[in-house]
């Protein structure tokens, strides 16, 4: 059987696309930022105090940013600056997608014994894991063996 793709015009733009769906609204670009306005529409219901358009989109840095908390959340910049040598996940191995954990999950404590390099898949299953256990998740260093 084969399945022929429909033409649709988006009801935001205007402009005709084609799917092989039996309907559809939105063309990919602007069905991508009405998922995402429903997302901050949601959270905005859930939790008044939201501000509508900040969010994880790299684009809201520094001051912009509403966790700027007055210069000293530059996690990566103080790990990197005490661990040069740490460039990829200190439980994988990855290179990719490289953020910063705190062991004891207090974001205040950003000493050196405190924080971790880890992959977003690591860092994610790390949090996801302790969630699902009901614990706080600590997660030691690795220690180079002589």
């Amino acid at each position: 059987m084969i399945i022929k793709e429909k033409e649709f015009t988006c009801r935001i733009c205007g402009c005709q696309y084609r799917m092989k769906a039996k309907k559809s609204f939105y063309c990919s670009e602007c069905g991508r930022k009405k998922r995402s306005m429903d997302v901050m529409l949601r959270r905005k219901r859930e939790h008044p105090e939201t501000v509508i358009g900040c969010g994880s989109g790299g684009n809201q840095q520094g001051e912009k940013n509403h966790n700027y908390k007055n210069g000293l959340s530059h996690y990566r910049d103080n790990f990197l600056k005490w661990n040069p040598d740490i460039c990829q996940c200190e439980i994988c191995g990855s290179v990719d997608y490289l953020v910063v954990h705190h062991v004891d999950q207090n974001r205040k404590n950003n000493k050196p014994e405190n924080l971790m390099m880890l992959c977003r898949s690591c860092h994610a299953q790390v949090h996801g894991l302790a969630a699902s256990l009901g614990v706080v998740p600590l997660v030691e260093r690795k220690e180079d063996e002589p």
